[in-house]
């Protein structure tokens, strides 16, 4: 390797045939290289733009093709829950950040397959797949069984479902059309499944390319590559995925004093005899939050119109947290309360000095939720409803919580794994979760194909 006319030892020779990768972070300055799909580590460090590809040939009888320009996402960009799952995928494919697959080598067989992270068994799904390159007419795109060799042909699969890029439609081994349009580098591929109808739809540009019906009962996201240098990236996911899991309370982790709905949908404090008031209770979401990634929810909060609003707790807790505690206590994660109060591991402070919260923040005896404040409400109600969306940022760190289109603030220093959480004081509140605003401000796919094809 040179550079700056100083020479050193960096790999062994490359023969003819070999792919050679260059991986370049701007952002870090670093400059990488993988040779038929194998890390050969950092190269340098302290790359300044602006940049141009470029190579120098030292003979006549030298020549090299550029055959593929992956398009590697900020997974910043990317908030939906699927990923291309690299313990699942054929021997000749490189995964990057899930997200970007392209074919190395033919090592393996003709094909090489690549399952995603999920298993859909219920609900409305959709996804994009960019299409970086695309050699001819054999790159795959669709939902499969488990279970299938992923150094096969895709289309020896049971219940094959698929978007062919020659513009061929199979749903559950039905061959639906032949006359789709083909799709090719620089084009958005949708697929939306519905898993309640067992159906799915394949669309191009954001056009409907075909249908059919009869899946499985459950089936995984699948790609599938024929050709060295295919490429594709997974973008712009809007699924919300096994919301039965993920937006619901979960029955074995509330207080005994809190009665969640047999489909987890609510939660509500029992009430003692007549009394409103019955002391707390806290419950946990039924989803744990562990990945580097960003997550938001809305917390739903209602009672009877006329009723005064009685104290509660919104945010985040471990767990393992004691659910005869109080968000906020020691130990019990981090809550907001009704009257504009962080509850911090045992300390609080209101919102108001959060710009030093750590220089004022006072220790908390006993329950965080009858702790009472000066401070007047920091929260609205409109017929009888309070919104307040939480965003759990573990890239960051950060837990953000906004009400009636304005921020409240943040707290840094988030550490993982947490739990969506809330401790009602009234038995007049019901309280839910619903999907919070990440996955739905998302572009459109005219804009997604756009905007990548700029890139």
């Amino acid at each position: 390797m040179r550079f700056n006319g100083r020479e050193q030892e960096y790999t062994a020779p490359f023969k003819n045939g070999d792919v050679l990768t260059v991986c370049v972070d701007m952002t870090a300055g670093v400059l990488r290289f993988r040779r038929n799909g194998a890390s050969l580590g950092e190269a340098f460090r302290g790359l300044v733009g602006p940049l141009v590809s470029a190579a120098t040939l030292a003979s006549e009888e030298s020549k090299i093709t550029i055959q593929n320009r992956p398009t590697v996402l900020n997974t910043g960009e990317y908030t939906g829950e699927l990923r291309w799952d690299e313990a699942r995928a054929g021997k000749d494919l490189h995964v990057i950040d899930g997200l970007t697959v392209t074919k190395m080598a033919n090592e393996g067989g003709d094909y090489a397959t690549v399952l995603g992270t999920l298993c859909l068994s219920s609900g409305q799904h959709a996804w994009n797949v960019y299409i970086n390159h695309v050699e001819d007419s054999n790159l795959f795109i669709g939902v499969a069984v488990n279970g299938h060799d992923l150094n096969a042909d895709p289309q020896e699969m049971k219940h094959r479902t698929y978007y062919l890029s020659n513009g061929t439609i199979r749903v559950a081994g039905k061959l639906m059309t032949r006359c789709a349009e083909p799709y090719a580098e620089g084009d958005l591929i949708t697929v939306q499944l519905d898993m309640d109808a067992r159906q799915v739809q394949f669309l191009k540009n954001g056009v409907q390319q075909g249908s059919g019906d009869g899946l499985p009962e459950e089936v995984w996201p699948y790609i599938s590559l024929d050709n060295i240098m295919d490429s594709i990236t997974l973008h712009s996911s809007s699924m919300y995925l096994d919301l039965v899991q993920s937006l619901h309370w979960n029955p074995d982790r509330a207080c005994r004093l809190l009665a969640v709905c047999e489909d987890g949908k609510t939660a509500q404090l029992r009430a003692l005899g007549r009394e409103e008031i019955s002391g707390q209770g806290t419950v946990l979401g039924m989803r744990e939050y562990s990945k580097a990634e960003t997550y938001s929810w809305v917390v739903l909060l209602e009672q009877p119109h006329a009723q005064q609003p009685a104290n509660f707790l919104v945010g985040v807790a471990p767990p393992n947290m004691d659910l005869n505690k109080s968000l906020g206590e020691e130990g019990c994660g981090i809550g907001l309360d009704y009257f504009g109060y962080f509850y911090v591991n045992g300390r609080y402070f209101h919102m108001s000095n959060l710009h030093n919260w750590a220089a004022v923040a006072k220790p908390v005896r006993g329950s965080t939720a009858k702790h009472k404040g000066k401070a007047l409400p920091a929260f609205t109600w409109q017929d009888g409803k309070c919104k307040i969306t939480v965003t759990l940022d573990l890239k960051e760190g950060t837990l953000k919580f906004s009400h009636a289109g304005r921020s409240i603030g943040a707290i840094a220093g988030i550490k993982a794994p947490l739990h969506a959480a809330v401790t009602l004081t009234s038995s007049k509140q019901v309280v839910s979760l619903n999907p919070g605003p990440i996955g739905k401000a998302e572009h459109t796919n005219e804009e997604l194909v756009s905007i990548l094809k700029a890139r």
